[in-house]
């Protein structure tokens, strides 16, 4: 099977949001399916990736930005495809999670953190990640960092993230929607 990247962009249509879900090949680089659709929800996803597979695709490996909905859909409709998520879209959601969590008046705190997030996937080696998240936690509830959900969430995803970022083989980023 082939590695296909998944992703969605929005788009407002009349006064009314859609969600433009796109697949692109690895090797090509070219997009295999697309559809327009009302919403990103875990039935978009489903209902995109059961289209795709309807087309004949059945990719060995599924790249996407870590949307939820992906999860189950991808579990359910390819259940031999190997789940990876995006670094770079991982990444993004460090800086989210700091803005929400972190008072303007705390910058110094909120940088400090971000930075220590930032770092939890930026190495090749699975090993270094655990170990740094594990870092993390600790300095967390020490300093009493209200981020331990965000650690709890990245935790949880191991098996879709840490491929992405220790191997040569799997892609770490969908960026080649993007493009």
């Amino acid at each position: 099977g082939s590695r296909i990247y998944v992703d969605e962009k929005w788009l407002k249509i009349r006064k009314k949001w859609h969600y433009w879900f796109v697949a692109v090949e690895h090797d090509s680089g070219l997009p295999v399916f697309h559809d327009l659709l009302p919403t990103r929800s875990k039935w978009a996803c489903r209902l995109f990736l059961l289209k795709l597979r309807r087309l004949g695709k059945i990719p060995s490996l599924i790249s996407t930005d870590g949307l939820q909905g992906y999860v189950s859909a991808i579990a359910t409709i390819f259940p031999a495809a190997k789940h990876l998520l995006c670094v770079f879209h991982h990444q993004q959601s460090v800086t989210r999670c700091v803005n929400k969590q972190f008072l303007e008046t705390d910058q110094e705190a909120a940088n400090a953190a971000k930075k220590q997030m930032k770092q939890v996937v930026q190495t090749s080696d699975t090993r270094t990640v655990k170990r740094r998240l594990n870092r993390l936690e600790h300095v967390a509830k020490e300093k009493r960092w209200t981020i331990l959900n965000w650690i709890t969430g990245t935790r949880d995803k191991p098996k879709h993230l840490i491929p992405a970022t220790g191997s040569n083989t799997y892609p770490r980023t969908t960026n080649e929607i993007d493009r």
